[in-house]
């Protein structure tokens, strides 16, 4: 049943005596008590509303109702303020108006008429300190005074509590004649909320708030405050539609007021998800975070709204703290002469703009010779918020403008990670290319810079120099590393004849990188290619490269081995 067709229903049961008793089961705010309401003004004369929730007692609601339904005579009285929140229907009277007249003096001796109808609503806030069996016999007495009773319930407010279900249902059964069910709200209440706005294709945001009028409500409100700024600012070109205004306001509301209590599943991107979760925790608190979580899933699709998420989160700001300039800033369009595309987010871009954004930045990166901060962020959003990936070569190009510009000696893949990715998010195929691209590159260029370093300073005698360099590199256990001491001969000097300190210094520090690096027998076979090479095979050069092997590398070498 829509929430529409329950005057139809109520009137229809209502006009048959056989039904005493009715329960309304519909969610928090499909309407319900709206349209009861719209009912009970109708038949204003015959029917008693009261809302249990705040009630703590029988006595107070039996109170309630009898204030409720002599309205005219307590006013004409005055004697509003001398009722007890304690007045118990006495054992010996049977009629509950003669109950509650007795206990006020026989100042009232009416009685509730026999046509009366009771509505009781929030039945799943009823007071813990009342048990669903004692409002069994209470309603039996408003029974036996033929007085017919409506109670109005949503099963979802027992979802934490099942005991507390059970027990209701169990009066349910015992109790009620019919029960209505309240499925959805007619389409026709949401369009009464908007169309004052007047908004093209409004109905296709209804999903979001679900049979929620309630929420919608609050939404509605919002929007028209939302306005009612824009309006204030003159703020006539705006980058998104009403409509797009409204589903921000809509997302807002939710995620406020109507977030999911439960901690997000955060998929695939995890760590991704987890890092963001956190900082826009400490900037909103867990709850809020939960409903943005909730409305926009760290995975992305072509039909989702995450691009609406910064706009949110902007009016969050408004709706929790009344700043409203961050919004203003951000739906304004400004003169897309003077606006720089690499600036602005990918992620509330338009997919079209989102191609362009890419193609920007590629075109910038290979025609730039100078390395720009901002490209770490703009790669970062481009992984995170496009279905793009650079290419090879703009890769490479980033790792040697970057070296160029910052003069790093070597980096490792968890430092390229964190400068990309934050967070750790460094695991789909696309980030781990990146990295493995980018390392590459950055790592040839760097032992390209070293080797050709130590080789001017090994060709010019200078030692001191080539310990230096070769200390920036000799710590790292890598590939390239073991390649690099492999493949240049000229990191052992010409020991046949007399060397300086300098020199036998950095031929011990060659020594021990190789054995620092597990390279025992590539060194090995280095020295004694040195040894077969060499025009001077005297005994003192045997000597020397025996003993730097010997001591620093393997002790079990033998001089024998040289030859």
């Amino acid at each position: 049943m829509k929430s529409n067709e329950l005057s139809k229903y109520l009137e229809k049961l209502l006009s048959d005596s056989n039904f005493r008793s009715i329960l309304i089961d519909g969610p928090w705010g499909c309407g319900k008590t709206y349209e009861v309401q719209e009912y009970i003004k109708k038949n204003k004369k015959k029917c008693v509303y009261v809302s249990l929730f705040g009630l703590e007692t029988i006595d107070e609601i039996n109170t309630e109702i009898y204030k409720q339904s002599h309205k005219c005579r307590l006013k004409m009285a005055k004697m509003t303020n001398v009722l007890s929140k304690a007045i118990s229907p006495v054992k010996y009277v049977n009629n509950v108006a003669d109950a509650l007249a007795f206990q006020l003096n026989d100042i009232d001796t009416t009685k509730i008429k026999k046509s009366k109808v009771v509505f009781l609503d929030d039945l799943e806030r009823l007071s813990k300190g009342i048990e669903y069996r004692d409002l069994v016999g209470y309603i039996n007495r408003l029974f036996m005074n033929e007085v017919r009773v409506v109670c109005l319930v949503s099963l979802k407010g027992f979802d934490n509590d099942k005991d507390r279900l059970n027990d209701f249902l169990e009066f349910r059964e015992k109790v009620f004649d019919s029960c209505l069910s309240i499925s959805s709200t007619a389409p026709d209440v949401f369009d009464n909320l908007f169309k004052e706005f007047v908004i093209p294709n409004c109905q296709l945001i209804y999903p979001l708030f679900g049979d929620n009028i309630r929420m919608a409500k609050n939404i509605a409100l919002f929007y028209k405050d939302v306005n009612k700024q824009i309006n204030l600012l003159k703020i006539d070109q705006k980058r998104l539609s009403n409509y797009e205004i409204l589903k921000v306001c809509a997302y807002t509301v939710l995620s406020v007021v109507g977030y999911n209590k439960e901690k997000p599943s955060f998929g695939e991107r995890e760590n991704y998800s987890k890092f963001y979760y956190e900082y826009e925790c400490q900037e909103y608190g867990e709850n809020i975070t939960n409903g943005l979580a909730k409305y926009f899933p760290a995975k992305q699709s072509a039909e989702d709204d995450n691009y609406l998420k910064p706009f949110t989160q902007a009016l969050i700001n408004y709706f929790l703290y009344r700043e409203f300039v961050g919004f203003a800033d951000a739906i304004t369009v400004n003169d897309p002469r003077k606006v720089d595309i690499l600036e602005q987010h990918p992620f509330y871009l338009s997919e079209e703009n989102k191609a362009k954004y890419f193609e920007e930045f590629q075109k910038r990166v290979n025609e730039s010779e100078t390395w720009d901060d901002n490209y770490e962020k703009c790669v970062r959003a481009i992984y995170s918020d496009t279905d793009f990936e650079l290419s090879d070569d703009t890769i490479r190009k980033l790792a040697r403008l970057e070296l160029k510009s910052k003069g790093k000696t070597y980096i490792d893949e968890s430092s390229i990670a964190f400068d990309y990715f934050p967070g750790g998010v460094g695991n789909s195929e696309k980030t781990k290319h990146f990295i493995n691209v980018y390392q590459e590159e950055y790592i040839k260029v760097v032992f390209d810079s070293i080797t050709d370093e130590i080789e001017k300073t090994i060709t010019a005698k200078d030692y001191g120099t080539a310990v230096d360099l070769l200390e920036k590199i000799q710590f790292q256990k890598n590939d390239k590393i073991k390649e690099l001491l492999l493949k240049n001969s000229f990191f052992i000097p010409d020991l046949s004849g007399d060397i300086s300190e300098t020199e036998w210094t950095f031929c011990h520090k060659v020594a021990e990188a190789a054995s620092r690096l597990e390279l025992k027998e590539e060194y090995k076979t280095t020295i004694k290619n040195i040894y077969k090479e060499s025009s001077v095979k005297n005994n003192t050069l045997k000597i020397r490269l025996w003993a730097l092997v010997f001591y620093k590398v393997d002790n079990t070498f033998k001089q024998a081995e040289l030859n």
